[in-house]
């Protein structure tokens, strides 16, 4: 990356808990002269409850503001929240409203401008668009559907569906991952765990001292490194520990209560639990041990999963035996590999026999080699290529001087349309100008080529719906970058198309829709007028879950990712509302943005305050109708489909 970013990154640990991608990556940004807020996990009142002694204070820090840990990066703790947010979408997006305003304010805090969100939450969709960032991404690193606890499977699923379609680029850390996450993704690379090399290799120097804990137990020492988890296998290390009183079983690293179930361990003399050790030590320990062991619970977890420590044992070069998960056969033949719990145990004797009779291990150098192939700086410098790639092609939908249609409808406009269509050229003078004639019987289509516009004529009135339609089909065949929808009466300044295209250009929205009332700007809205387009903002965004002020604007500016999408899929009776809600439910990116509103330059409204509330109740039936339909297509699906059509 060339330039400086600033990082908004939302953890599912905190800052102190053991190192992993997450730290690496965000001091790494920091010390490459990014900035990065660093904002911990969500941690609910229930869990707030369970450990209290260790986070007493963290109901009052999130008051403090990030804390500067280290140059370029800072780190903030977030309020506790309600509980059963992975449990329900209901909840979630309570959370997720009360602490959007207090991540905006420490956004606002730090000075960041447009900086990239990303995630590792998979609740986090409703924070996507919403905190003024260039990019989004969400990298996933575990089977969140397949986590216990205080978790519903189908309630994150449906949740992490939702951040995936909104997302500009999904990383994960396995090739199931991938599989089982892809559909709705923009874009997705596969970057797996890694390893210091150069930190574990220490392990085996003869001059470094074991740690004392370790220093004076009987070998040989089974070792485990890292935490202990409900997909940690207990009950199989504690057949081994059983099946061996003589030899010694110590697992360095938390556990984490009361997910581990650890009765299998409990009254072992021969099982030693270090507890979590610092980082810096953990070579220390593991040199300790004579063989290392990967026992997961053969699930879901184990399925999609990149183990951080296979990557480390294997840079020590220490014998290691794992159970038979995906990720192990990426070492396959420099680790032993177990197909059942008999073969595991009978893996692991025959590696200590050869410990306890100073066999030399022909494999050692091997797997130190390989552990260097993996290093956490090798995949830091993927993932940067990852968002540099993703940003350029950002850049490249919207180029600095795009190709840009206005897209004008018009049924018998008559009196208005020249008047819209030279305040349209003198606006933006190098735009070209498409006028849909929808079946005027007036001299509409004729004054369309006296001003030097592209006329497109319906064979007779089919509505706004298919006008615009056809507008963007026309943009989608002829390769525009942007489309512009201005109406053909005059209300919509022509000067504030720059604002929306500034507002395109910022990269966090695909349709950029100009609102009359997110500023009191002048304009008056009959009463009944009024109030109707405020039940139907309501509505909509309970519905798509974001603010919208103005949904039944017609100004907007669509970039070639939308163009397709309404190419393919434009609702015919109440275009604006209704597409509104399925640009959100196909991952389109919305923004409004404040522009005014003129008095019509010519002819009548066909909304009478009657009509009003007709078209009201019908907008609303039209919405809820729509939302039993099948989802529309993702709006890269349809890009792809359009850009393989014969133009």
């Amino acid at each position: 990356m060339s330039s400086t970013l600033d990082f908004v990154i939302l953890s599912t640990q905190d800052w102190d808990s053991l190192p992993t991608r997450k730290h690496r990556f965000a001091r790494w940004w920091a010390e490459g002269g990014h900035r990065v807020l660093y904002v911990e996990q969500q941690m609910h009142w229930l869990g707030w409850l369970v450990d209290v002694r260790r986070q007493f204070s963290r109901v009052w820090r999130w008051l403090r503001g990030p804390r500067q840990i280290a140059p370029n990066l800072w780190v903030f703790t977030l309020p506790p929240v309600l509980p059963f947010f992975q449990m329900s979408g209901a909840i979630n997006r309570l959370n997720n409203a009360l602490l959007l305003p207090i991540l905006r304010a420490q956004v606002k805090r730090l000075g960041f401008r447009a900086p990239v969100l990303w995630t590792y939450t998979p609740h986090s969709a409703d924070f996507v668009g919403r905190l003024g960032e260039r990019a989004a991404v969400y990298e996933c690193v575990d089977d969140f559907t397949a986590a216990k606890g205080l978790v519903h499977a189908g309630a994150i699923r449906r949740m992490e569906s939702r951040l995936i379609r909104a997302v500009d680029l999904l990383i994960v850390t396995h090739p199931k991952l991938r599989e089982a996450r892809a559909k709705g993704a923009r874009r997705v690379v596969v970057i797996p765990n890694g390893v210091d090399a150069e930190h574990m290799a220490r392990a085996a120097d003869p001059d470094l001292p074991v740690a004392e804990a370790l220093a004076h137990i009987k070998h040989p020492v089974l070792g485990y490194l890292g935490a202990v988890n409900y997909w940690i296998d207990t009950a199989l290390l504690g057949r081994l520990a059983r099946a061996h009183p003589e030899w010694t079983l110590a697992i360095v690293g938390p556990v984490v209560r009361p997910l581990a179930n650890m009765k299998p361990l409990e009254g072992l003399p021969n099982v030693i639990l270090t507890g979590r050790v610092p980082y810096a030590d953990v070579p220390r320990y593991v040199k300790a041990f004579d063989v290392c062991l990967n026992p997961y619970v053969l699930d879901e977890v184990a399925e999609h999963c990149s183990p951080l420590k296979l990557y480390e044992y294997i840079a020590t070069g220490k014998p290691v035996v794992s159970v038979d998960m995906p990720e192990a056969h990426r070492f396959a033949g420099l680790i032993d590999i177990a197909h059942s719990a008999e073969e595991f145990i009978a893996l692991v004797e025959a590696a200590a026999q050869r410990a306890i009779s100073g066999e030399a291990d022909e494999r050692a150098a091997a797997r130190m080699a390989e552990a260097w192939k993996h290093t956490w700086r090798s995949r830091f410098e993927e993932v940067s290529a990852a968002l540099s790639a993703m940003l350029k092609d950002k850049e490249r939908s919207l180029p600095a001087q795009p190709r840009l249609l206005v897209i004008i409808p018009a049924y018998n406009e008559e009196e208005s349309l020249g008047r819209v269509i030279q305040s349209v050229r003198e606006a933006v003078p190098t735009a070209d100008i498409v006028v849909i004639n929808d079946g005027s019987t007036d001299a509409t289509p004729s004054i369309a080529e006296d001003c030097g516009a592209t006329l497109v004529s319906l064979p007779y009135n089919l509505g706004i719906g298919a006008a615009m339609q056809t507008g963007f089909l026309f943009a989608r065949e002829r390769g525009y970058d942007v489309a512009v929808q201005v109406d053909g009466d005059g209300q919509h300044d022509p000067r504030e198309i720059e604002a929306l295209l500034i507002a395109l250009r910022a990269g966090d929205a695909d349709v950029v829709i100009g609102s009359r009332y997110l500023e009191d700007r002048g304009y008056i809205t009959p009463k009944l007028r009024r109030l109707g387009i405020v039940i139907l903002a309501i509505i909509i965004s309970l519905v798509t879950r974001r603010r919208v002020t103005d949904p039944t604007s017609g100004f907007r500016a669509l970039n070639r990712r939308a163009i397709a999408f309404c190419a393919t899929d434009y609702p015919f009776d109440y275009p604006e509302p209704e597409s509104v809600v399925q640009f959100c439910r196909a991952g389109l990116r919305i923004k409004e943005i404040p522009v005014t509103m003129n008095p019509r330059y010519g002819g009548q409204s066909s909304i009478t305050p009657l009509r009003s509330a007709y078209y009201m109740v019908k907008v609303i039936l039209a919405i809820l109708i729509g939302l039993l339909r099948q989802r529309p297509r993702a709006a890269e699906e349809v890009q792809d489909v359009s850009e393989h059509q014969p133009s």
